[in-house]
C-alpha cells in the first residue's frame, strides 16, 4: 500500500474512524485500518465488483477502527459499495466543516453551546424516567428554554445546518406534545432534594387516569428517540459544544 494513499486517507479522515469517529491514535500507536471497500481478492468482501484503478488507491480505501473493520468485512450486505462511499465523503466532510468552520456554522455551534447552558439536553432522560408518576419541575426550564432560545438568539435559528435543523425541531415539536399532554395532571410541591410535581392519581378522576396515563406514555415514547437522535447528531458533528454544559440556576 502506497504511503501517499495512507496519508491522504489519515489526513482526510483526521485520523478517525470513518463510522463511529473514534480516535485511531493513541500514545503515538496507529489503531487505525486501511479497510478496502473492494477486496483485493474477488472471494473477499464485495470482490466481485469491478474498480477501474488500484485497489490499493485511495478512492478504493476507507479508515476504520478494528471493530467496524471487522463488522464491514463480515457483514458485506449490510455494508454495500455504496453505503461505505457515502460513509466515507459523510466523514471527511465533516472533518472540512470542522477545520474550516463558516460564519454560519460558527453560528449554529454558538446557539448550540447557549442551548446547552440553558437546557438540561442530557438530563431529559432521567428527567422522564417516572412519567407519568411523578412530573419534575426541570422539565418547565426544559419548556421555558425552547420557549426563549428564538427570541434571545434570533441569529441563530432556524439553525443553517439542515439536518440539525431537522432533528431540533423534531425534538422541539415532541416535547411541546408532552407539555401539551401532561397540561393540569400535576401540581406543584417540593422533594428532598428538588422541586417536583406530584403524581396525578391523586387529583384526577378515576375515568380519566388510564386515558391519560397512555397519552403521556404515548408522548415520552415518541420523545426519547426524536432527543436521543437530535443529542447524537450534536455530538458527531459539533464535538465542540459541550451538550452537559447547563448548570443548574
Amino acid at each position: 500500500m502506497r504511503n501517499a494513499a495512507v496519508a491522504e486517507l489519515y489526513g482526510k479522515a483526521a485520523g478517525r474512524c470513518s463510522i463511529c469517529s473514534i480516535k485511531l491514535f493513541e500514545d503515538q500507536v496507529k489503531l487505525g485500518e486501511m479497510a478496502h471497500m473492494i477486496a483485493k481478492r474477488q472471494r473477499g468482501p464485495r470482490g466481485e465488483l469491478l474498480f477501474d484503478g488500484d485497489l490499493n488507491s485511495y478512492e478504493n480505501l476507507i479508515l476504520l477502527c478494528p471493530t467496524d473493520h471487522t463488522r464491514v468485512d463480515n457483514d458485506p450486505d449490510s455494508y454495500p459499495l455504496r453505503l461505505l462511499r457515502q460513509l466515507k465523503a459523510d466523514h471527511e466532510r465533516k472533518v472540512e466543516q470542522m477545520l474550516s468552520p463558516s460564519p454560519r456554522r460558527q453560528h449554529d455551534s454558538s446557539g448550540l453551546y447557549a442551548l446547552a447552558r440553558f437546557m438540561p439536553l442530557t438530563q431529559i432522560p432521567s428527567l422522564l424516567e417516572f412519567l407519568p408518576g411523578t412530573f419534575y419541575h426541570r422539565l418547565i426550564e426544559v419548556a421555558e428554554a425552547f420557549r426563549t432560545f428564538p427570541i434571545d438568539y434570533p441569529h441563530c435559528r432556524p439553525f443553517a445546518d439542515a439536518e440539525l435543523e431537522r432533528r431540533y425541531a423534531g425534538f422541539e415539536a415532541a416535547f411541546q406534545k408532552l407539555m401539551s399532554v401532561t397540561d393540569g395532571y400535576y401540581h406543584g410541591s417540593y422533594g428532598a432534594s428538588s422541586v417536583y410535581y406530584a403524581p396525578f392519581d391523586r387529583d384526577v378522576p378515576w375515568a380519566e387516569r388510564g386515558e391519560a396515563r397512555a397519552s403521556i406514555e404515548s408522548a415520552v415514547r415518541e420523545l426519547i428517540p426524536v432527543h436521543h437522535q437530535f443529542l447524537k447528531y450534536v455530538q458527531n458533528n459539533y464535538p465542540d459544544v459541550n451538550v452537559a454544559a447547563y448548570q443548574e440556576r
